[in-house]
C-alpha cells in the first residue's frame, strides 16, 4: 500500500507540484522540471539502448529475438519497466498543461523541449510496457 501511495505521488504529485511552483516562479520552476525529466528519459534511452541481450540464432527465431531485443526491459524487469513506463507517461502528458503555461510566460526553450519529448517517449513507454499497449 505504501509502495502504490509513493508511486501515484512520484507520478502525479511531482509534476503538479512543479507546476504549482511555476505559478510563482515560472522560469526557475520550469527549468528544474524540463532537466529532472531530461535526466530520467536520457537515462531510459541510454539504458533501452545499452545491455541489449544477444540470443543464440540457434534457438530462437529470428521474429523472437527482435521481441527479446525490443522488449529486453520489460522482460527482465516487469514490474520496475511498468511503474517507469507510467512515470513518463505522467511526465509526458503534463506537458499538455506545461506546455500552453510556458508560451505564456515567453519560456520557448523548456516549452521546445517538453513538446518534443511528449513525441519521443511514447515509443519508449511502450517498450517499457508492451503488455498495457498490445496493438502497438
Amino acid at each position: 500500500m505504501i509502495a502504490i501511495l509513493i508511486s501515484n505521488l512520484m507520478k502525479f504529485g511531482a509534476p503538479l507540484g512543479f507546476f504549482i511552483w511555476s505559478l510563482f516562479q515560472p522560469s526557475i520552476a520550469s527549468y528544474v522540471f524540463v532537466g529532472l525529466a531530461a535526466v530520467f528519459v536520457a537515462y531510459f534511452f541510454f539504458i533501452d539502448r545499452a545491455n541489449k541481450p544477444k540470443p543464440d540464432p540457434a534457438v530462437w527465431t529470428p521474429d523472437e529475438i527482435g521481441v527479446m531485443r525490443k522488449y529486453h526491459l520489460a522482460i527482465r524487469f516487469p514490474f520496475g519497466a511498468k511503474d517507469f513506463s507510467c512515470y513518463l507517461n505522467g511526465i509526458r502528458w503534463s506537458s499538455l498543461i506545461w506546455v500552453p503555461w510556458l508560451l505564456w510566460n515567453h519560456l520557448w526553450i523548456p516549452a521546445g523541449f517538453l513538446t518534443i519529448n511528449f513525441f519521443l517517449t511514447a515509443s519508449l513507454s511502450v517498450r517499457l510496457d508492451p503488455f498495457f499497449y498490445p496493438m502497438l
